[in-house]
Order: structure tokens, then sequence, then C-alpha cells
């Protein structure tokens, strides 16, 4: 019988080093650090929406082609957070002051906003006209500063409570701005920088004003 013989195919050469370069290749790729996946920037501050942010929750939306970003802040009672986002807007306003509320009875409220009329800044407040005869009410005494006042001659009540700064920022919420609302009162209020929400409340106080009675 005749001795068989193994053979052995040869890989080539050529073939041999070019798998292990690809090896190589592959190799430094898998142990190389991956970078983070990029997140979308959020903004870096929160303009005089929010000087203090108390207890506040915010929610912001990232930059975007198609819109700005929209700052928006919630403040609790009892306790001075919506006091004192309601006179930080107060003390924020530059161009105009549009104050659509209930009642105004909380005198640290009503010294800003004759600051702010003081100031020079256009004022105009549209309120109940049975609580404005409430005793604390800070109504007549800024009537008397010269601030213009518009009130309803209904037998309902005109229950808005919300302000428009500069055309900019909308304060609203369920807070009454009064000083038991900051001592005893489960309340809240949103300050928000929205433009649709900003946009409706603005005509809202606009049809107000054009309807309503000066005081």
């Amino acid at each position: 019988m005749g001795t068989s013989r193994s053979t052995t195919t040869s890989t080539p050469k050529s073939s041999k080093s070019w798998t292990s370069k690809l090896w190589s290749v592959l190799r430094l790729d898998w142990l190389r650090p991956r970078k983070k996946r990029a997140t979308i920037a959020q903004p870096a501050g929160k303009p005089p929406l929010q000087q203090r942010e108390g207890n506040a929750s915010s929610s912001e939306r990232p930059h975007t082609p198609a819109h700005k970003a929209v700052n928006s802040q919630v403040y609790f009672s009892p306790g001075n957070d919506c006091l004192d986002a309601i006179i930080a807007q107060i003390h924020g306003a530059r161009k105009s002051l549009d104050i659509c509320v209930f009642t105004i009875s909380d005198d640290r409220i009503a010294e800003a906003i004759i600051a702010c009329h003081r100031s020079r800044v256009p004022v105009r407040i549209v309120t109940d006209n049975e609580k404005l005869l409430d005793q604390g009410s800070d109504i007549e005494r800024m009537a008397r500063a010269g601030i213009t006042v518009r009130i309803d001659r209904t037998e309902a009540h005109m229950h808005h409570k919300f302000a428009v700064i500069d055309g900019r920022v909308a304060v609203t919420g369920s807070y009454n701005w009064t000083r038991s609302a900051a001592i005893y009162n489960m309340e809240n209020v949103l300050v928000t920088s929205e433009a649709g929400v900003i946009a409706g409340y603005a005509k809202e106080f606009e049809r107000l004003w054009r309807e309503l009675d000066e005081f």
C-alpha cells in the first residue's frame, strides 16, 4: 500500500497580511472610547421670569429653528413663593404692565405696582367692582396714584387672575393678590413666556379694557 501524504493548503501571504490589517483596524475601533450622544442645549438663563426659584419646577423647550425657547415656572402657597414671583415680574416690567385680577389687597404688591407706574411704565388694571369695596383693598389707592383702573358693573364677578408684562410674559393661576393667599391658602402661580398663552391673555385683556367702565 502506498503511504498517503497529508497536504495543507497555505493561505497566500498577501491574503494573510490583508486579514491581519483588517483585524487590527476593527480591534482599535472597538477599543476606542465611544462619544456620548449629543443632547439638545437647554436655555442657559431664566430671564426676569424667575429671579427667584423658591420651590418652583421648570419646563423648558429646547432651541430649535421652529420656535424660541419657552421658560415656565410654577409657584405654590402658602408661603412667599407666589408673592415673590408676582413682584419680580412687576419689577421687571419695562414697556407695559396689564393687570386683570379679582382683587388686590396685599400692600407689597400694590407698592410694587405704584413704583412701576412712577417709573413711567404704562400700567392698566382691570378688577371686580365689588371687591374694590372690601376693607384693605388697594384699588382706590392705586387709582389716586394715577393708575388707570377699569371695573365691571355686572351682578357676576370679574374673577380673572392674570397679568401680561411687556407682551412677553404672562402671570396667571389661582392665587388672589391678597396677603391671606400667601399666609393661609393653597394656591398656585404660573409664569410663562409661551407666546400663544401670552397672546390669549393679551387679547382677553384688551376686550375687557374696551368693554368695562373706568373707575
